[in-house]
């Protein structure tokens, strides 16, 4: 696991200049409904765009974590928009490669992608971060139709007052194959949208559990558990 993940982190570290090309840029808020603020950057030298999505959500930080790391696929399926497939090929404590597939409406060939993802629990920022980003494994399935790449996507968790969670999610993504790049950014804006609401319902489920990792490890979490 360790070279893998090494090798990955090298795979990570050679996409930094599509990070640096976000803190050069400037989030534009596009939409504002139902609690949810929609923001949309331009990229500079692509022709994609990237979006972001923010929303405070009436339930605590570790049931957030909960839906966004359970390894269940039939859980996956209930919150995360068109995705009809996902595997773990490879898992550490905080990193992990998996595999995603989604259904896309017919004439569109479907996508799917390989990606690695990594944890950062910040007691200092109060905060938990989990970064994704394409990747390649020696183990990874052939494809269903095309394989896409997922240039930078995150979600951040902040705890605030009243057991509440802002979150906040952020996608890039390059769906390769004959797709026009102004219908991947109207489809892209779309996401954040739907990703947080679907998430919100599912961390509102009575039988979703407190990520005990999380629990044990997130210090404000672990002071709220206490009282």
């Amino acid at each position: 696991m360790q070279g893998t993940i090494i090798k990955a982190s090298i795979i990570l570290a050679l996409g930094m200049m599509s990070h640096f090309a976000f803190a050069g840029s400037k989030w534009e808020l596009v939409s504002e409904k139902d609690g949810i603020k929609v923001y949309r950057m331009e990229i500079p030298g692509s022709p994609l765009v990237a979006f972001k999505g923010v929303k405070i959500m009436p339930v605590s930080i570790t049931k957030v974590a909960q839906v966004i790391l359970d390894e269940d696929t039939e859980k996956k399926k209930e919150w995360i928009d068109m995705i009809k497939d996902f595997k773990i090929i490879e898992k550490g404590t905080t990193e992990s490669v998996t595999y995603s597939a989604y259904d896309l409406p017919w004439p569109l060939e479907d996508r799917d992608y390989i990606v690695h993802s990594q944890l950062k629990i910040d007691n200092e920022a109060n905060q938990i971060v989990i970064e994704l980003k394409s990747t390649e494994h020696p183990k990874s399935p052939q494809t269903i139709g095309v394989r896409a790449q997922l240039t930078r996507s995150m979600y951040k968790l902040v705890p605030k007052p009243g057991r509440t969670t802002e979150v906040t999610v952020e996608i890039q993504t390059d769906p390769k194959g004959d797709l026009p790049k102004w219908l991947v950014n109207v489809i892209q804006k779309g996401w954040p949208s739907n990703t947080l609401k679907k998430m919100e319902a599912q961390a509102m489920r009575p039988d979703t559990k407190d990520n005990e990792f999380i629990k044990a490890r997130f210090k404000a979490a672990n002071e709220l558990a206490k009282r």
